[in-house]
């Protein structure tokens, strides 16, 4: 045999007892009245208060169903909005270690000829002083005993 929904429950709650999720219970002597307890016209306006009770207990089901559901989207969301923050964080530092390393190519570009500059003006410089240097003379090697040196 299978209950109706809106029969009276086979328990009831204490009065400072809070609802089981998913589930109601009324109180002690709501539950009685439902019973009979309290005669036939009390049961029957129990049974409309106990109707009521199950209707706002089923919208409150709802409403905690769907408060679930919207924090669980809003969850959601916030982890996209984090993902795509960390995608675009990732993609400004990969940029900027890209940056990074073609400043440095170019400085050690620029560097390089720098120091290729300094080494032709260096070789130029010593070729110059070479040449503004007296010269040994090529019969005597310098010692002077010929036609030319004396």
């Amino acid at each position: 045999r299978r209950a109706r929904p809106d029969a009276a429950p086979q328990g009831y709650r204490l009065c400072d007892a809070k609802d089981v999720e998913g589930e109601l219970l009324p109180d002690y002597d709501l539950w009685v009245t439902l019973r009979g307890g309290n005669g036939p016209w009390a049961q029957r306006k129990a049974h409309g208060v106990w109707i009521d009770q199950l209707k706002q207990h089923a919208l409150r089901e709802i409403e905690r169903l769907e408060a679930t559901e919207r924090a669980r989207l809003k969850e959601i969301a916030v982890e996209r909005r984090r993902r795509l923050a960390d995608e675009e964080l990732k993609l400004r530092v990969a940029e900027a270690e890209k940056e990074r390393k073609r400043r440095a190519e170019e400085e050690a570009r620029a560097r390089a000829l720098r120091e290729e500059e300094e080494a032709r003006r260096r070789q130029e410089a010593d070729r110059r002083w070479r040449l503004q240097q007296p010269r040994q003379c090529k019969a005597c090697s310098g010692s002077g005993r010929c036609h030319v040196c004396e």
